[in-house]
């Protein structure tokens, strides 16, 4: 049976109040999707049980990820970003379904309804069908395989799969 890990990315531009309220919905999102274990990085209170200190550096963040998912071994890794804490937990269960069926590296994308209107250097432009465009939020989902891969590839300077959508 498949073991999922939920690591809660900071984000740095909340101060610690909103982000202990942040956390909250981020993990109920992540248990209601059925995610076995989860982990917070940069912690913003302690009642969270801590992965370690990410300092922000990708190549340190990805470590640890994958370490958390070693130890506790799991084989579905969710990077859940704290600033998507409103990310519903129907969006986090589709990521998991997504590993479930085979993607190495998965990640929502969610469809916008309605027009908007383009905007460049400050000036309104054409409108545009919102049925075109797509917003991609977290979580980002990997395979523990591909999670691995990421992590050296981010740590050896490489391109590689560190980022969600990369081939693996």
């Amino acid at each position: 049976m498949s073991s999922s890990l939920g690591v809660v990315l900071p984000d740095p531009a909340a101060d610690a109040e909103a982000a202990a309220g942040l956390l909250e919905v981020a993990v109920r999102a992540l248990r209601e999707a059925g995610v076995d274990e989860v982990v917070v990085l940069d912690r913003p209170d302690r009642r969270s049980p801590p992965a370690g200190r990410s300092d922000g550096a990708l190549p340190r963040t990805l470590a640890l990820a994958a370490a958390s998912a070693r130890a506790g071994g799991h084989d579905r890794i969710l990077l859940h970003r704290l600033d998507h804490a409103l990310t519903p937990a129907a969006q986090v269960a589709r990521v998991l379904g997504a590993l479930d069926d085979g993607a190495a590296v998965a990640v929502p994308v969610l469809p916008v309804t309605d027009t908007v209107t383009a905007v460049a250097a400050g000036l309104l432009g054409r409108t545009v069908d919102r049925t075109h465009v797509r917003a991609v939020c977290s979580p980002w989902g990997f395979t523990r395989a591909a999670l691995e891969r990421a992590a050296d590839a981010a740590s050896a300077g490489g391109s590689g799969p560190a980022t969600p959508g990369a081939a693996p």
